[in-house]
């Protein structure tokens, strides 16, 4: 997933008129179309990357290092190798290790692309977005701010309903859920709640396709379960049940039973893994399901 968003900003850097052939005298664009694509990022950085998985990281970075020298002070061009090489190592399951690149080429898109650019708010998701997935709760008030950075742009440029706008607006969301964010702050609790029980009951909720929606679902309930809400997580179940279009999966209590139980939340999940859905009712759709409810 992170591989292909950040393949999908550099792809649109190749929006700024550059030279087909790099500074460094690298072919990194397709000769007839001027775009970039995946594999002139591998080739770009291919020998950089052949040396991290032969001779190991330090002779790797080194001649990475080496090759980003070909380019000078070119911002551009910087922000693209870094880009390609970040996303060489994230691909190798080096997460972590891609980091330092991948902010390394938001720092040089700064300098190479207006504020207000498409090009600048990738460059700013991406390193933000993989931080989030290295460090989950511990995500920096950096990252946090870069991706409130990144939809400002997008919001400005792209309105709210566009992909890149919808993505960042995702990934913000789920930095301010965190335990680390909310501080067991019952006012946010509720606020994010308020969201995600207005966006599945929604015109566009209710055409998510199932797995899309039992997603939010997850969600919802996962970050009520980290912050130490079984009770919200119960009420969050009612109305997901219960909820104006939407009944809800008639195995949904088994599955929230099941969160709350794995986070030690015994009592109350013992009423939602004991109840099984009468098939016979399911078979009627005039008949919702019946509501579950945790224990007291």
């Amino acid at each position: 997933m992170f591989r292909s968003i950040i393949i999908a900003s550099a792809l649109m850097m190749s929006a700024i008129p550059v030279p087909r052939t790099s500074p460094s005298g690298l072919d990194l664009q397709d000769p007839t179309t001027g775009a970039w694509s995946e594999e002139a990022f591998d080739r770009a950085v291919a020998k950089p990357v052949s040396a991290w998985a032969r001779q190991g990281r330090i002779e790797g970075d080194r001649r990475f290092e080496t090759l980003l020298g070909t380019v000078g002070q070119d911002h551009t061009e910087r922000t693209r190798l870094l880009t390609a090489y970040g996303m060489a190592i994230f691909a190798r399951d080096e997460k972590a290790a891609s980091l330092p690149y991948l902010k390394r080429a938001a720092t040089e898109a700064r300098s190479a692309f207006t504020p207000n650019s498409r090009q600048l708010a990738m460059a700013l998701a991406d390193y933000a977005t993989v931080e989030f997935e290295v460090l989950g709760d511990d995500v920096t008030p950096e990252a946090e701010q870069m991706t409130r950075e990144a939809y400002g742009i997008r919001m400005r440029i792209l309105g709210l309903h566009h992909d890149e706008t919808r993505s960042s607006r995702g990934t913000l969301s789920r930095i301010e859920e965190l335990p680390s964010r909310i501080r067991g702050n019952a006012e946010k609790l509720a606020v994010v709640s308020r969201r995600y029980e207005a966006l599945l009951a929604s015109p566009s909720g209710r055409l998510l396709e199932p797995w899309e929606a039992e997603s939010l679902q997850d969600q919802w309930i996962d970050m009520l379960i980290a912050n130490r809400r079984p009770d919200l997580a119960c009420a969050a179940l009612v109305s997901l049940q219960s909820g104006p279009g939407r009944a809800g999966s008639p195995w949904l209590g088994r599955v929230i039973g099941q969160k709350l139980q794995d986070a030690g939340y015994t009592r109350q999940a013992e009423p939602l893994l004991g109840a099984e859905p009468d098939l016979d009712i399911l078979k009627d759709t005039n008949i919702p399901p019946p509501v579950v409810r945790c224990a007291p």
